[in-house]
């Protein structure tokens, strides 16, 4: 696994994107139309902003409830090679799943969520980008 993002959760995303870009100067890399996501780069880190009811979603909300009332602030993301055999491996071990792999197609990628013991949120994803999607 390669650790290949730190995604915050937020649900000012106009107000956070002013502040890690305007305010902090850090570099964007990607900022989407529709004001969901953005990602920015500080000394090759990535950092991206998502909005927190979307993330909900996907990992489902009824499956996202924890002892903060399913408000994830922070998200881990880790690059494998493949996500389904990096599931079947890491629930061998005893991971606890939040979501099964499933394609994100807006995304370009292949995903399963899980928490660690603390309940913190952990993407695990593999790219399905070809370079011909639009």
């Amino acid at each position: 696994m390669e650790l290949n993002q730190v995604r915050l959760l937020v649900d000012h995303f106009d107000e956070c994107k002013a502040f890690y870009r305007d305010l902090l100067g850090l570099e964007m890399t990607v900022d989407t139309e529709e004001n969901v996501y953005a990602q920015f780069i500080a000394e090759g880190v990535a950092l991206g902003l998502y909005r927190r009811d979307l993330m909900a979603n996907v990992v489902g909300r009824n499956k996202a409830s924890d002892e903060r009332g399913g408000k994830d602030t922070a998200l881990l993301v880790f690059a494998v090679e493949d996500v389904d055999a990096a599931f079947t491996a890491l629930t061998a071990k005893g991971a606890d799943f939040v979501s099964e792999p499933h394609d994100q197609e807006a995304w370009f990628m292949r995903v399963a969520h899980l928490r660690d013991p603390d309940g913190n949120l952990i993407e695990i994803y593999t790219s399905t980008y070809t370079g011909e999607e639009s």
